[in-house]
């Protein structure tokens, strides 16, 4: 990564994003996200190439994706 991008010390990157899910049955609070939908979180960590080498789907979005990972 360092040579391709000019970030010393980089293996990857990663990032969480809020995916837009239908209302579960029974569960709506713990899905209601801050943003005002419901939501699973996404965490994804991605090499130099894009290529995502780690992914991790389906915690509630009631918690922001920094407090989760």
């Amino acid at each position: 990564m360092w040579t391709r991008w000019n970030m010393p010390n980089t293996l990857g990157c990663i990032d969480g994003k809020h995916i837009e899910i239908k209302k579960p049955a029974n569960r709506g609070s713990l899905h209601y996200n801050y943003k005002g939908y419901f939501s699973n979180v996404l965490l994804a960590v991605c090499d130099a190439d894009y290529k995502i080498i780690y992914a991790d789907f389906g915690s509630y979005g009631h918690a922001s994706d920094a407090g989760l990972y």
